[in-house]
């Protein structure tokens, strides 16, 4: 079948020949070109792992190779790229590539077995084909190879046999160290090289670039190329220990045959022995009995210490080892991380209330550590703690006696779940709600009255402007035109309210979403009163009162009031789990010491051991969403950062960039890799929302807010804030899902097929929210999304900002 199918191939390439020399010689040089980049990539990207250096030595030889071919393609006579060269320019390429290859080849099998300097060999190739593309296009002193209406020059002919002389002795040296190599590689190269030579010969005879001698070498080229695909790229992927990891392959294969002779040998060691063993059996049995029994008892607390050890280090909370003086004999990594000390030094031996505590906290400290001392229990206790800079950190205090035989405390494990950020949202959210009132106070009310003899309604200028209409434009008289705003289900609701209000005499309250006149999708709330006379309605007015902004800080409560109660459940379930995988993986680490090397029980605990550090990689994101990613800030322009992030958009995605960065976009305090992982979740996002390309859209320009008109409907305070908009050409978002966007868990992904999680977006609003700034998303079924975040910047460009907040 693959016999068939390259003929097939050959024979098109002929057709081509037939109907364009020019195409057929450049599809010819693409497939060598491509060849070359694909056994550079294969090469580098194993390079940490080869224990073969030859193939990482060619990989990097084709790389550069790969490029004159490219650049001996675009120079060819008809391509028109290079003007005012004539054929000789190609011709000069050719040479300068073969002679790159030939010698490549030539020393490749130097690096048998021997140290390759990567960066050395890298610089070496650059400077020799800056020097070869110099000599042809700058200095003009690379020799002449065709001379037009006379032929190849005597240095082109020469060349060529030269370079097949080289290629015969690559042959040569592979061939010494053949026993480097699968066999079915081997034959693959050595026919490679020795196809390239019959097409360097073959291009000795031609006169004319289009000539057919100058066909049949690139007929040669490509089966050249494509044998040397097949022995290095093919090989690669399909068969990984025949290439790159063969000297593995037959390390381990000796290593059987050596444990297969040695077990041999061992049988016989045994038998030889067994005679002698039995007369030291009593004796043996009467020592290893007592020796069994320490050995137990020695290793049953070797491992509860390591436990207890590795559950110290790993919980993700500040630990303390606290001795019954009050002295704090250990503590663990994140309190030191958390509190600003280098060391376990700097804390060991040091009072632990006056050291750790704040001021106004010691005196409750006091009195907690005493009622430890006489056998109380303390469960979190909220305290605060001051770091090393003098900082202070909200914490729920717990501690955990370590009793002797008699049931005496001699110390205890304490330990501090920093709760600043919590209390911090709670504040936040306190300040949203009187934000909240104070907006409801200033909105604006327009009035409205009806009088029910002449059937007619009177509007204040303020309805006008709520519903978007002009007072000299539209006439309010019509009852079924003034509430045609509303969709079907508000039309109902407001026309049996103000039914019951005519004929019942009855008041009403309503709150109801409708669409203005401009195009504007807002709230209302609509109240009516009735003016009654002897049991009869005369007239009913009211008021209107644009609620818009406040259902939108309302929406922003639910879904910070929702993200810290999942917050709150999430955090307490990781923490648990998380202590719990602490103990599984300690278990496994142990299990693992005592399996037999090599054996299926090693492998099952591997995969176990493995399983499990993902199962504690995603507790710790859990964790992480529950705290809301607590920022590490630095002072800088977002500018970099997002044209980094921009990098994860892969080649050929067919996706388009529109970027417009502000040159003097103001500076923002911002976590370099929070805000790093907020980018890369919108991008991808935007990504997966254009599977067959389209447009990105990335802006990000200075804002100045100054009573928030700018902004309506933001959570935002007046001031100078970063705006950073991203906006794709997906196929949106439905309306129905917009208001659970940034619920944890919530996609609307296949999770089939994208394996959406849900915490993206969750997980990008709780950074942000912690930043001080808003994220929003406006989206349109069949148009689009954008994504828009609003930062605040420093008040003073000069100004530092404190990067010890806690992980």
């Amino acid at each position: 079948m693959g016999f068939t199918a390259g003929i097939l191939i050959l024979f098109g390439l002929y057709l081509a020949n037939l109907y364009n020399y020019l195409l057929f010689h450049t599809l010819a040089e693409i497939f060598s070109i491509v060849v070359a980049s694909g056994i550079f990539i294969i090469a580098w990207n194993s390079r940490r792992v080869l224990d073969n250096n030859y193939f990482l030595f060619v990989g990097i030889a084709y790389l550069f190779i790969g490029g004159l071919d490219l650049v001996h393609t675009l120079a060819y006579k008809g391509m028109n790229v290079f003007q005012g060269y004539e054929t000789n320019l190609p011709t000069q390429l050719w040479i300068a590539a073969r002679y790159m290859e030939s010698l490549s080849l030539l020393i490749a099998p130097a690096f048998f077995g021997r140290r390759l300097r990567v960066d050395l060999v890298l610089t070496t190739y650059a400077l020799a084909t800056f020097l070869v593309l110099g000599s042809i296009f700058y200095w003009h002193i690379f020799p002449t190879c065709f001379v037009e209406g006379v032929g190849l020059t005597p240095f082109k002919k020469i060349s060529e046999y030269i370079i097949s002389t080289i290629l015969i002795g690559a042959i040569t040296l592979l061939y010494q160290k053949r026993k480097e190599f699968d066999e079915t590689v081997f034959r693959l190269l050595v026919a490679s090289m020795a196809i390239t030579i019959a097409a360097e010969l073959a291009f000795t005879f031609y006169v004319h670039v289009y000539g057919f001698s100058n066909l049949v070498g690139h007929y040669f080229k490509i089966i050249s190329f494509y044998l040397i695909y097949k022995a290095i790229i093919e090989t690669a992927l399909e068969k990984p220990y025949s290439l790159l990891f063969r000297n593995l392959k037959q390390e381990v294969e000796g290593r059987k045959c050596a444990e297969k002779e040695l077990r041999k040998a061992h049988g016989d060691l045994e038998r030889r022995v067994e005679d002698r063993t039995a007369a030291l059996k009593k004796i043996n049995e009467q020592l290893s009995s007592e020796i069994d029994e320490r050995k137990h008892v020695e290793e049953q607390l070797r491992t509860e210490r390591m436990k207890l050890e590795r559950y110290f280090e790993n919980i993700p909370v500040m630990a303390y080892n606290v001795s019954f003086d009050g002295r704090i004999a250990d503590c663990n990594n994140v309190a030191l991380r958390t509190l600003g000390y280098g060391n376990k030094e700097e804390l060991v031996g040091r009072p632990v209330i006056s050291t750790l505590y704040a001021t106004d906290s010691q005196e409750k400290a006091k009195l907690l550590f005493e009622s430890w001392k006489k056998g109380k229990k303390i469960k979190n206790e909220e305290l605060k703690v001051v770091t090393r800079e003098g900082k202070i950190i909200d914490v729920l205090l717990n501690v955990d006696a370590v009793f002797d035989e008699n049931g005496v405390p001699i110390h205890s494990i304490s330990t501090h779940l920093d709760i600043t950020e919590r209390n911090q949202a709670q504040e936040a959210l306190q300040k949203m709600h009187i934000l909240l009132d104070d907006t409801q106070k200033l909105a604006k009310v327009g009035g409205w009255d009806y009088d029910v003899k002449t059937q007619r309604i009177r509007w204040t200028e303020e309805v006008y402007r709520i519903y978007g209409l002009s007072p000299t434009r539209y006439d309010p008289s019509d009852l079924d035109q003034d509430i045609s705003f509303y969709n079907q289900e508000a039309q109902s609701i407001i026309s049996e309210a103000f039914r019951r209000a005519v004929q019942k005499g009855e008041s009403y309250d309503l709150e109801l979403p409708f669409l203005s006149a401009d195009g504007v999708e807002k709230w209302v709330r609509t109240v009516g009163h009735v003016e009654m006379r002897e049991g009869l309605v005369l007239r009913v007015f009211g008021n209107i009162m644009d609620i818009t902004d406040r259902k939108k800080g309302e929406e922003q409560i639910r879904l910070a009031q929702k993200m810290d109660a999942i917050a709150t459940l999430t955090g307490g379930i990781a923490h648990d789990y998380n202590n719990l995988m602490s103990i599984i993986m300690g278990n496994l680490s142990m299990a693992m010491e005592e399996a037999k090397p090599g054996s299926d029980l090693a492998g099952f605990l591997n995969e176990a051991n493995i399983a499990s550090c993902r199962v504690r990689d995603l507790t710790h994101e859990l964790m992480s969403l529950s705290r809301g990613g607590a920022p590490v800030r630095e002072v800088g322009s977002l500018g970099e950062l997002l044209k980094t992030a921009l990098d994860i958009i892969p080649a050929g995605s067919g996706i388009s960039i529109n970027k417009s960065i502000s040159q003097d976009l103001k500076l923002v305090p911002y976590d370099r890799y929070k805000m790093g992982s907020v980018f890369r979740n919108i991008l991808n996002n935007a990504i997966e929302a254009m599977p067959n390309g389209g447009m990105l859209t990335i802006n990000a320009e200075n804002l100045r807010i100054e009573d928030g008109t700018q902004a309506p409907g933001l959570p935002l305070k007046p001031g100078d804030y970063v705006r950073i908009s991203i906006r794709d050409e997906g196929k949106g978002i439905p309306e129905e899902h917009l208001e659970k966007i940034f619920d944890p868990y919530f996609s609307t992904k296949d999770m089939g097929v994208q394996k959406g999680m849900g915490l993206g977006l969750a997980t990008a609003y709780s950074i942000i929210q912690k930043h001080q700034g808003h994220i929003g998303i406006d989206s349109s079924p069949g148009i689009g999304t954008t994504v828009n975040i609003y930062l605040p910047v420093v008040e003073s460009q000069s100004v530092e900002v404190d990067s010890t907040s806690p992980e």
